[in-house]
């Protein structure tokens, strides 16, 4: 029985799962080291995407890969399907808000 819950949206232990759990961390988790960047400025994650179904249907329909990685397009707005995208990983840098800083931390 604990199997057919674990996986009744066929998600866990999959990327695509991980990015959901870590996104939902940095907008509500206060212990999150990059929460002050995301949910510290208020930042959030729309309704429909609480759902990871949903979520994973837009990801699905929108060009996921394994290679890449989900991007606000506007880093001031929320996470929705309207202002995000799906970038290649080392392009990620380029939009954050304090580059240096974030990855100097990140480090040690």
């Amino acid at each position: 029985g604990v199997a057919r819950i674990t996986y009744s949206h066929g998600g866990t232990g999959t990327r695509l799962f991980r990015i959901w759990i870590n996104m939902k961390s940095r907008c509500y988790n206060k212990n999150n080291k990059r929460y002050y960047t995301y949910g510290g400025r208020g930042i959030e994650i729309c309704k429909e995407w609480h759902d990871f179904s949903v979520f994973r249907t837009w990801a699905e329909s929108h060009g996921y890969k394994e290679t890449l990685s989900i991007e606000r397009i506007d880093v001031n707005k929320n996470y929705c399907p309207s202002n995000c995208t799906w970038i290649p990983m080392s392009e990620q840098s380029k939009n954050r808000t304090t580059c240096k800083k974030n990855r100097m931390e990140q480090r040690h």
